[in-house]
């Protein structure tokens, strides 16, 4: 199953790690920080390709695994917002940057175009930009049920030209 508060809290600290300012996540009913800051918002998740599913241990239980994107959304405020995000995406470059996703899980897919979306915030405008960033994952549900099959019955006519012959196999 997946966990959003482990990707949420990963995500978090790459982000405060590697930004140096202060990093909210979206949609908290909390006081705006001061600026500069970096607010952060889950956009979407899908998953990609098929998945895979796990032979049954002997009670019928096994695992449902498969690679999952998560696309998060980054918003800078303050001056130089581009800048933030832009840094940001540069350290991806970082060894020590992919192996504090990588030690959760995580690895930065993408980066979709930064945009600029400054804004008037009461009397001045307020310098901001987004970006979303796209991490992909394995999600895993372990403990699945997955059923057995306990009995086989095999029914079946064999027709010659001077008989016929019934055949019943039960397998269980």
């Amino acid at each position: 199953m997946i966990n959003f508060n482990t990707i949420d809290t990963l995500i978090y600290t790459w982000t405060v790690t590697y930004s140096g300012i202060t990093v909210d996540w979206q949609n908290q009913n909390c006081p705006k920080s001061d600026l500069p800051y970096i607010a952060l918002r889950r956009q979407s998740l899908k998953a990609i390709g098929h998945g895979f599913i796990s032979d049954p241990d002997d009670s019928g239980i096994g695992k449902i695994s498969g690679d999952r994107e998560i696309i998060v959304n980054f918003q800078a405020y303050g001056n130089n917002a581009f800048g933030m995000l832009e840094d940001l995406w540069n350290v991806r470059l970082l060894d020590s940057s992919n192996e504090l996703l990588r030690a959760g899980g995580l690895t930065l897919v993408d980066q979709l175009a930064i945009l600029n979306i400054t804004g008037l915030n009461d009397l001045e405008f307020e310098e901001r930009a987004s970006m979303d960033l796209s991490f992909g994952f394995v999600s895993q549900n372990d403990n699945v049920d997955l059923g057995l099959i306990e009995t086989i019955n095999i029914e079946n006519n064999v027709k010659e030209p001077d008989k016929t012959q019934n055949f019943n196999i039960d397998l269980t």
